[in-house]
C-alpha cells in the first residue's frame, strides 16, 4: 500500500511540478492508463491521493481522474456513485479548512457532476422499490437518492444560518458549513446549465427544469436570508449600523460567507431558465426568464400602504416570507466591501433583466421604481465606482434599465428628473477618467442611444429632456477625446482608435445622440473643427512630422470619424432640409482636410506615415463611406440640400461630383499607401461598393480618372514595381481588378480588340514570365519572378469575378487560352511547396472553373466547357499527386520521397496547413466543376476521356490522406461533403467500384457528417447516404430494375464492407434515430430519406431500436413522477408503440420509390412530435405551475 501511495504521489509531483519534458510526457502517459483502468482501481487510486499530504497536486490529481471517468462513456456504475457522493460530501467537510479554495470548489465540481448524471437513478433497496410501487413516496429525494444530496445541501445550510442567529455569533463549523453548503449550490447550478455528462439535449433540458422547478427557488430563498443578516434594510438611515456591519464583513470569514451567497444568487439568476442556450454576455437585450411563482420574491410595498403587521404568510403548509429582493440587494451596495462590489453589481444586472411579463402593468411601474431608486441611491455615492470592474458593471445596469423598459415608463418614473440628471453627470465625469475603457463607456452611451431612439415614440405631452442633455454628453465625449490625444502620443497611452471594430459601433451610438439636438451639436463641432484644422494648417508645411502635428493629426481623426458617425445617424431618426445643409456644412470641412492632407503624401513618399496619419486616413474612408450610403444612389440621383451646401464650399454640384473626389482618395491612397493592407483594402472596398449596379458603374465610367485607369492599369499606376511590395500587399490586386472590370465591361459590348487591348498590360507582364520559364539560364531576381507570378493570378481572378456575362467570359477564356495554363502548370511545377505561390493559382482556377450566373452554360455547338475542364483538371491532378510528398523543410524540386500514407503529420503545424488549405482549394474547384451544370460528362467516358476519372480519383486519395481530420477543419468539411454528394448524385457507379475498405472509411466519414453541428454538412452528407443506400438496395433486391442505358455497371465491392463490419449501417440507424426522436434536429428532411433506406436493410434492427426506445423513455418517465401507476405506465407504453407504428404506415415493403420516400418523410414528423409530446408530458405537467401557456411557448420551441 505504501508504495502504491508512493507512487501516485510521484505521478501528482511529475505532472505539476516537473520541468524535464520527458518525465512529464512519461507521466501523462501514466495518467492515461489510469483513466483507462478498471473502476475499482480508478476508485481506490483516487481515494488514496485525496488522503494523501501532498497538498494540492495529488488532490487535483484525483478530481480530474474523476471527471474523466465520470464523462467517459462507460462512466462510473451507479452503485459506485452513491457511495462516492456521500464519501466527497464527508470529505469536503471534514478537510476543507486545509486545502486551498480551488481544491474544494474543483472536489464540488465533481459532486455536481454525480448528481447530475445520476439524476434519474433509482434507490434500489427492496423498501425503497415497495414504496414506490405503493406511491407512497414523501419527496423526489426519497425516490432519486442523488436528489437527497441537494435536500442535504440545502438543510445543511438552512439549519447552519438560522434567521434567529445573527452571523456576528456563528462560529466553528457552523460557520464551515455554510460556506460549504453554498459552495456544494453554486457548483450544482453551475454544472447544471452545462451539457457535458448528459447525451442528448432533451435528456439534458429535462434535468435542468428538475433542478429549476425542485429546487432552485429554496437555493435563491437560502441565499437572500444569509444576505439580509448583512443588510441594513432597505430605509437605510443609521451610519453606525451600516460602518458595523461593513467592518465585520471586511473579516475574512463573514465576507468569504457573504460572497459565496452572492455568488449563489449569480449562479441562480444566470441559470438558462427555459432552454434558450443563449449567452448572455453575448446578447444583452436576452431578459432573464424566472418561473412566475418566484414572483413572491419581488414584493413591492405600495408608497401609502398601511403597515399590516404581518410580513407572511402560509402556502402549502409552508411560511411564505414577503421579500423584495431588489430593495434587499440595493441596500447591500451601501455596506458591501470594494473587493464584493463587482459581484452585487452583476446580481443587479440579472435582476434588472428579469422578464417583464413576470409583473402587470403596476407591478411593472413598481419594480421600475424601486430599480430607479436603487440606481439613484449608487449615483448618490459613486466612491466604489472607481475600480473598472464596478464601473463596467454598473454601465451594463444603467443600459439594461433602458433594454427592459420603454422611455414612455422611465419619463413617468418618480426617481426620473433626478436620476437623468445625475446619470448626464455621471456620463460626463465617466469620459474624463481615461483608465475607463470604451467597453465600459460603451453601455453608458448605449443608454442614451436607445433613449434617443425612443423619443419618436413618445407624446409630445411627456417632457422627456432629452434635446437638453443630448448635446453636452456629445460635447464631453469629443473633449475628452481630444485632451486624450496628447497622451497616447506623448506617453503612449493605449489607443482607443486602434480597434475599428469598436471605434465605429460608438460612432454609430454618438451620430444617433447627436442628431436630437443636430444644431448645438454642429455648432460645437464646428467651432472645434476649424480651431484643429486651422492649427493644422499652419504647422503642417513646416513641420509636417513634429509632436505638435502628430497631435492635431490624431485630434482631427477622433473629429473625421464622429462627422462620419453623425452621417450614420441620419437614418435613425426623421430627417430634415436644415439636418442636410449641417451635413453638407460638415461634409465640406472633411473633403478640405482630406484635399490638404493628400498634398502631404508627394513630400511623404508614402512609406513614412505614422500610425496617426493612418487613422486618419481610415476615418475618411469611413467617413466617405456614411455618405456614400445616405446621399449617392447606385440607381438614380438624389436630390438635396446637402450638395447646395457642397456647391457654395467646394463647387461639387451633385452626386456626379461626389463620385471624383471618391475616384481621386481611392487613386491617391493607391498611389501613395499601396504599403498599408488595411488602408488600401478599406479603400478598394470603397471602390467595390461604387461599382454596384449597372447605373453605378455606367456613372463612374464617365469619370476622366476611371478612364485613365482602365487605359493604363499597369505596375506603375498601382505603385506595385517598387522594392518594397510583399505578397501579402498583392492581396487588394484582386479587389481592384473586380472592380475596374465591373466598370469597364458595362459599355463593352462584343467587340473582343477592345478587350484585349484591356487586358495588355496583363499580357505584357505575362509574356516576360513565360519568356524567363523557357529561358532558365536568363538572369532573374527569384523573388521578383515570384511577386509576378502572384500578380498575373491576382488579376486574372478579379477579372474572372466580374465577368458575369457569357459573351464576355468567352473573351477571357479565349485570351488565356492556352499560355496562361502552361504558365499556372510550369508556376506551380517551380514553387507548388510555397503558398504565397499556390493558393493565388488555386483561387483563379476556383474561379474561372465557376458557373456564376450560367456563364458557362454554353451552347451545344462550342467546345470552351470541355477544353476549360481537361485544362484545369490536368493542373490539379498533377499537383494533387505531389501534395503526398510535401515535408517539412524539403523542396517539391527536389527528389522528395516522405510520402505520409498514414494521414497528416500533426506535428508540423505549418506544414499541416499548407496540406489542408491545398486540398481544400482542390476540392473547391472539384465542387465548381462538377456542380456547375456545364460539363457533359456523361459522354468522356465514351470517348476515352479519363480527366473526370482522375479528378474524382484524387478527390478520393486525398480524402484518404485526412480522413481523420476533415471535420477539425470546418472549410474543409463542408466542401469535402458538398463534392461527395454530388459524386453520389451523378457517379454512383464510381462509388460502388470503390475497393471495400475505401467504402468503409467514405461510410464512417458519413456517420461523422450527419453528427455534426454545420447544417450543410449533415445535409450533404445525409444526401450521399441517401444515394449510396439506393445503390445498395438495388444490389440486395435485385428484382428492382432501372434504366442503366447512360450508366456503368455497378459493382458489388460495396456489399463486401457491410458484410465485413455490419456495425456500419447499425451505428447510422442509431444515430439517426436518437437524433429524430431526442436531439434537436436541424434537418429533418434530410434525415428521413436515408432513414427509410436503412430501415428497408435493417428491419429487425429497427424494430429492436424502437422497443429499447419505449422501455427506455418510459421508465425515465414513470420515475420521474412520484407515484408511477402501472396504468399509466401502460397507457403510455401503448401510446409509444402506435407512435412506433406509425412510421412504416402507408409503406410498401421492400419498394424503393420516391412516393413511398414522401410518405416515410411524412411519418417522421408525425412520429417525432407524437413522442415528444408523450415523453414531455410530465414536464408540461410541471412547467404549467411555473409559466402561463405564453410564456412556456419559447421552452416548449426549443425542447
Amino acid at each position: 500500500m505504501s508504495n502504491k501511495v508512493e507512487v501516485l504521489n510521484k505521478l501528482a509531483s511529475d505532472l505539476y511540478n516537473e520541468t524535464n519534458p520527458a518525465v512529464k510526457k512519461e507521466a501523462e502517459q501514466k495518467f492515461v492508463e489510469l483513466c483507462s483502468a478498471p473502476v475499482d482501481v480508478i476508485l481506490e487510486s483516487c481515494r488514496i491521493l485525496l488522503e494523501s499530504e501532498y497538498v494540492p497536486y495529488s488532490q487535483a490529481v484525483a478530481k480530474t481522474l474523476l471527471m474523466k471517468s465520470l464523462n467517459s462513456k462507460m462512466s462510473i456504475p451507479s452503485n459506485y456513485r452513491l457511495d462516492l457522493a456521500n464519501y466527497l460530501i464527508d470529505y469536503i467537510i471534514a478537510k476543507h479548512g486545509t486545502f486551498p479554495s480551488f481544491i474544494t470548489k474543483s472536489l464540488c465540481q465533481v459532486l455536481a457532476r454525480i448528481i447530475k448524471i445520476s439524476w434519474y437513478q433509482l434507490s434500489n433497496t427492496s423498501e425503497d422499490r415497495s414504496l414506490r410501487a405503493s406511491g407512497s413516496v414523501s419527496s423526489a429525494g426519497d425516490t432519486y437518492p442523488f436528489r437527497k444530496l441537494i435536500e442535504n445541501s440545502i438543510q445543511l445550510v438552512r439549519n447552519s444560518a438560522s434567521p434567529t442567529t445573527p452571523f456576528v455569533n456563528v462560529t466553528g463549523n457552523r460557520e464551515g458549513n455554510i460556506k460549504i453548503g453554498l459552495e456544494i449550490l453554486s457548483a450544482i447550478i453551475e454544472d447544471f446549465g452545462d451539457m457535458q455528462g448528459i447525451d442528448g439535449v432533451s435528456k439534458f433540458r429535462r434535468v435542468a427544469s428538475d433542478l429549476r422547478d425542485f429546487y432552485m427557488k429554496d437555493m435563491i430563498e437560502i441565499s437572500m436570508d444569509i444576505l439580509e443578516k448583512y443588510s441594513p434594510g432597505i430605509d437605510i438611515s443609521s451610519l453606525e449600523r451600516i460602518t458595523e456591519i461593513r467592518n465585520i464583513l471586511i473579516s475574512s470569514n463573514e465576507g468569504q460567507i457573504f460572497f459565496s451567497a452572492l455568488t449563489l444568487s449569480h449562479q441562480i439568476l444566470s441559470f438558462d431558465f427555459i432552454g434558450g442556450m443563449y449567452d448572455e454576455t453575448q446578447d444583452e437585450s436576452a431578459p432573464i426568464q424566472v418561473p412566475s411563482k418566484w414572483k413572491d420574491l419581488f414584493y413591492y410595498e405600495e408608497p401609502n400602504a398601511s403597515d399590516e403587521g404581518n410580513s407572511s404568510s402560509m402556502r402549502d403548509g409552508k411560511e411564505n416570507k414577503v421579500r423584495n429582493i431588489v430593495g434587499l440587494f440595493f441596500s447591500l451596495y451601501t455596506v458591501c466591501p470594494g473587493q464584493y462590489t463587482v459581484i452585487l453589481l452583476k446580481n443587479l444586472v440579472l435582476l434588472t433583466s428579469v422578464r417583464r411579463t413576470l409583473f402587470d402593468s403596476h407591478g411593472r411601474n413598481l419594480h421600475l421604481e424601486a430599480l430607479s431608486n436603487g440606481v439613484l441611491m449608487i449615483l448618490n455615492d459613486t466612491s466604489r465606482l472607481q475600480d473598472k470592474d464596478a464601473f463596467h458593471e454598473f454601465c451594463r445596469l444603467v443600459a439594461k434599465i433602458k433594454g427592459t423598459f420603454q422611455l414612455a415608463e422611465l419619463v413617468k418614473s418618480t426617481y426620473y428628473i433626478q436620476m437623468i440628471n445625475k446619470l448626464v453627470s455621471f456620463t460626463i465625469e465617466a469620459l474624463r477618467v481615461k483608465e475607463f475603457t470604451l467597453n465600459s463607456i460603451y453601455y453608458l452611451l448605449s443608454f442614451w442611444q436607445k433613449m434617443v431612439s425612443s423619443t419618436a415614440y413618445v407624446n409630445s405631452a411627456e417632457n422627456h429632456n432629452l434635446e437638453k442633455w443630448c448635446p453636452n454628453i456629445v460635447n464631453a465625449f469629443v473633449q475628452c477625446r481630444l485632451d486624450y490625444c496628447i497622451a497616447v502620443v506623448n506617453d503612449h497611452e493605449e489607443d482607443d482608435m486602434a480597434e475599428d471594430g469598436s471605434l465605429h459601433q460608438l460612432m454609430e451610438l454618438l451620430g444617433t445622440i447627436s442628431r436630437l439636438s443636430y444644431k448645438d451639436v454642429y455648432e460645437f463641432l464646428k467651432d472645434v473643427f476649424d480651431r484643429e484644422y486651422s492649427q493644422y494648417e499652419n504647422i503642417y508645411i513646416t513641420s509636417p512630422n513634429s509632436n505638435e502635428a502628430v497631435i492635431l493629426r490624431k485630434r482631427l481623426a477622433w473629429l473625421v470619424n464622429l462627422i462620419g458617425g453623425c452621417i450614420m445617424g441620419k437614418g435613425s431618426l426623421s430627417s430634415n432640409s436644415e439636418q442636410d445643409i449641417i451635413d453638407g456644412d460638415l461634409i465640406s470641412r472633411v473633403l478640405k482636410l482630406m484635399q490638404t492632407t493628400d498634398k502631404q503624401h508627394t513630400s511623404l513618399n508614402g512609406l513614412t506615415v505614422d500610425t496617426h496619419f493612418v487613422q486618419l486616413e481610415v476615418a475618411y474612408l469611413f467617413c466617405l463611406e456614411q455618405v456614400r450610403k445616405q446621399y449617392i444612389s447606385d440607381q438614380i440621383m438624389k436630390v438635396s440640400e446637402m450638395f447646395m451646401r457642397l456647391t457654395e464650399n467646394l463647387g461639387i454640384k451633385n452626386e456626379d461630383g461626389l463620385l471624383v473626389i471618391y475616384v481621386r482618395k481611392i487613386c491617391t491612397n493607391m498611389k501613395f499607401l499601396n504599403m498599408n493592407e488595411y488602408v488600401i483594402g478599406q479603400s478598394l472596398n470603397l471602390f467595390d461598393e461604387l461599382t454596384l449596379g449597372f447605373m453605378a458603374s455606367k456613372r463612374l465610367l464617365k469619370i476622366e480618372e476611371v478612364q485613365f485607369m482602365i487605359n493604363n492599369h499597369s505596375g506603375d499606376l498601382l505603385n506595385y514595381n517598387n522594392g518594397a511590395v510583399t505578397t501579402a500587399s498583392l492581396k487588394s490586386r484582386t479587389n481592384f481588378y473586380k472592380s475596374l472590370t465591373r466598370i469597364f465591361v458595362c459599355d463593352l459590348g462584343e467587340d473582343f480588340k477592345v478587350f484585349k487591348n484591356f487586358m495588355a498590360p496583363i499580357g505584357n507582364t505575362l509574356n516576360e514570365i513565360v519568356e524567363v520559364f523557357n529561358n532558365p539560364n536568363m538572369s532573374c531576381n527569384q523573388n521578383q519572378l515570384k511577386l509576378a507570378v502572384i500578380s498575373v493570378c491576382r488579376d486574372l481572378t478579379g477579372i474572372s469575378y466580374a465577368l458575369s456575362k457569357k459573351i464576355h467570359f468567352i473573351m477571357l477564356f479565349q485570351w488565356m487560352h492556352t499560355k496562361v495554363f502552361q504558365f499556372i502548370q510550369r508556376a506551380l511545377e517551380l514553387w507548388g511547396d510555397c503558398p504565397e505561390v499556390v493558393n493565388p493559382i488555386m483561387k483563379l482556377l476556383t474561379e474561372i472553373s465557376c458557373n456564376r450566373t450560367s456563364r458557362l452554360s454554353f451552347e451545344m455547338n462550342t467546345k470552351y466547357t470541355i477544353v476549360l475542364f481537361k485544362e484545369v483538371s490536368k493542373i490539379v491532378v498533377n499537383f494533387g499527386e505531389r501534395i503526398f510528398n510535401f515535408s517539412g523543410n524539403t523542396s517539391l524540386n527536389s527528389s522528395s520521397s516522405a510520402l505520409n500514407v498514414n494521414g497528416l503529420d500533426k506535428k508540423n503545424d505549418t506544414l499541416l496547413k499548407m496540406k489542408v488549405k491545398n486540398i481544400t482549394n482542390i476540392f473547391h474547384i472539384t465542387k465548381n466543376v462538377l456542380q456547375g451544370g456545364y460539363l457533359p460528362y456523361g459522354i468522356m467516358k465514351l470517348y476515352g476521356d479519363d480527366s473526370l476519372k482522375d479528378m474524382i480519383n484524387l478527390y478520393i486519395k486525398l480524402f484518404l490522406h485526412i480522413k481523420d481530420d476533415v471535420l477539425d477543419f470546418p472549410k474543409l468539411g463542408k466542401v469535402y461533403f458538398a463534392v461527395l454528394d454530388t459524386i453520389c448524385r451523378d457517379q454512383i457507379y464510381y462509388i460502388s467500384q470503390l475497393d471495400d475498405k475505401i467504402f468503409e472509411d467514405i461510410l464512417i466519414s458519413i456517420h461523422h457528417g450527419i453528427q455534426s453541428l454545420e447544417t450543410s454538412v449533415i445535409t450533404n452528407a445525409t444526401n450521399a447516404l441517401d444515394y449510396i443506400l439506393d445503390m445498395i438496395i438495388r444490389k440486395v433486391h435485385p428484382t428492382i430494375e432501372t434504366c442503366t442505358i447512360d450508366f456503368e455497371e455497378e459493382t458489388g465491392a460495396c456489399l463486401v464492407a457491410l458484410e465485413r463490419n455490419p456495425d456500419l449501417l447499425l451505428g447510422l440507424l442509431n444515430t439517426m434515430l436518437y437524433t429524430l426522436v431526442f436531439e434537436d434536429c436541424k434537418c429533418q428532411w434530410s434525415l428521413s430519406r436515408p432513414l427509410f433506406g436503412i430501415i428497408l436493410l435493417q428491419y429487425d434492427a429497427f424494430k429492436q431500436w424502437g422497443v429499447e426506445m419505449i422501455n427506455n423513455a418510459i421508465a425515465s418517465e414513470n420515475d420521474s413522477s412520484k407515484a408511477g401507476s402501472s396504468e399509466t405506465y401502460a397507457n403510455k407504453k401503448k401510446a409509444l408503440e402506435t407512435a412506433f407504428e406509425s412510421l412504416t404506415e402507408g409503406i410498401e415493403q421492400k419498394v424503393l420509390s420516391i412516393r413511398n420516400k414522401d410518405q416515410f418523410t411524412t411519418n417522421v414528423s408525425v412520429f417525432r412530435k407524437a413522442v415528444q409530446e408523450i415523453i414531455r408530458d410530465n414536464d408540461d405537467r410541471r412547467n404549467a405551475s411555473s409559466y402561463s401557456r405564453g410564456e412556456r411557448y419559447g421552452y416548449e420551441m426549443m425542447a
